[in-house]
């Protein structure tokens, strides 16, 4: 019995031995595939790391190639809408000449520096592919004088300053006085008929013009010396009548002697110069 035993026990003792050899075999196949797969990765990685560095390296390369390219270089410089200020004084503005890059410019930047200036109400900037930049205004409008605490201004047609007079920019225009509250309808009303012609006068023939507490307005004619009071209700229909009123002056030969023309409600009266009625 003790040798049937020992036969038993050494069967068990050859299982145990090939099961420990069959474990040693699987952890050396399974290092073996992770360090393989580690390693796979790893490849992997460096090759998409590498072809990002390459792919980042020609990017810039055409981007540094086309920023110093001749063929983006500004030829031209299209502007449209300016009338109080010059191409060159907008050019100067931008800071842009011709030869610089046109992907460079900052459109950004060129629209601040133009938005800045006092005679611009709106402007669009926009490149044209390969070498031109085009430029649209839209420019305020001076219609008056306007005496702004010590300066002298241009004004809109509603009577807003819009910037200082100075040596290098003069118009001539009429002087513009207000009178309370200022008539922003009655204005505009006014630079309508005289920009519509509809008036006897030309805006040059008008030294001044007053916008009164009243509503009325009142202007000066030169070299005429006449005085002219348009009613605050009829502004509007004023320089039909006024027209009828200067026409038949014209007829009768007398325009020479009149001093002063009021147009209210239904009448208008002329008033002459003392000198010539004697």
């Amino acid at each position: 019995m003790a040798y049937s035993a020992s036969i038993r026990f050494g069967q068990r003792t050859a299982k145990s031995n090939n099961y420990r050899s069959t474990s040693r075999t699987g952890l050396i196949l399974g290092t073996s595939m992770a360090f393989f797969k580690l390693v796979g990765v790893s490849f992997i990685l460096v090759m998409s790391l590498a072809f990002i560095v390459l792919i980042s390296i020609v990017l810039l390369y055409g981007y540094n190639t086309a920023m110093n390219s001749s063929f983006f270089a500004l030829k031209e410089i299209e502007i449209s809408g300016n009338r109080q200020l010059t191409y060159v004084q907008l050019t100067e503005i931008m800071e842009v000449n011709p030869g610089d890059s046109i992907l460079q410019l900052n459109m950004s930047d060129l629209h601040a520096r133009i938005q800045g200036n006092p005679w611009i109400q709106e402007v669009s900037i926009k490149r044209v592919f390969p070498d031109r930049l085009v430029v649209n205004l839209k420019e305020s409008q001076a219609y008056f004088w306007l005496q702004d605490q010590d300066r002298l201004c241009y004004a809109d047609e509603n009577g807003r300053v819009i910037t200082a007079i100075s040596p290098g920019r003069y118009v001539s225009l009429p002087i513009l006085y207000l009178e309370g509250e200022q008539r922003n309808h009655d204005l505009k009303t006014v630079v309508s008929f005289l920009e519509n012609r509809s008036f006897p006068f030309s805006l040059q023939d008008i030294s001044w013009i007053r916008a009164k507490e009243s509503g009325s307005v009142e202007m000066r004619i030169e070299p005429s010396r006449i005085n002219i009071t348009l009613d605050k209700d009829l502004l509007s229909s004023g320089p039909r009548r006024l027209n009828k009123v200067w026409a038949d002056l014209v007829a009768r030969g007398e325009t020479d002697s009149v001093e002063k023309i009021v147009i209210a409600g239904s009448n208008a009266w002329v008033g002459f110069r003392l000198q010539d009625q004697q």
